[in-house]
């Protein structure tokens, strides 16, 4: 079985297989930032995709995302939006992750 870092690779190395690849994407837009691209080249190469999405995974700690939520709380603060973790949160997700989020949200002043 792969771990998710090995299957980002696979995925890097033999393009999209069909199989539902599982994504840690943080904010996606502040992950295209940290790469260096943007969001509409993120989303429409996979290979930008997964090698920001790793980028993350290695780059982000729990007071990384609680500070990406800051910027977005405080960027769309006039807009209705629902702060999450994207597509997805998974059983490997680490609870403190979501409690930054939480923190980051009770902290807002809208």
């Amino acid at each position: 079985m792969l771990n998710k870092k090995q299957e980002f690779q696979q995925l890097i190395d033999n393009g999209p297989s069909g199989k539902s690849v599982l994504f840690r994407p943080i904010l996606m837009h502040f992950a295209a930032r940290h790469h260096g691209i943007t969001y509409g080249e993120l989303a429409s190469d996979h290979r930008k995709l997964v090698d920001a999405n790793i980028r993350c995974m290695e780059d982000f700690n729990t007071e990384a995302l609680y500070t990406a939520s800051r910027e977005l709380i405080s960027r769309e603060h006039d807009r209705r939006f629902i702060l999450s973790g994207g597509c997805e949160i998974t059983v490997f997700t680490p609870p403190e992750n979501l409690r930054a989020m939480a923190r980051a949200a009770k902290n807002a002043t809208i």
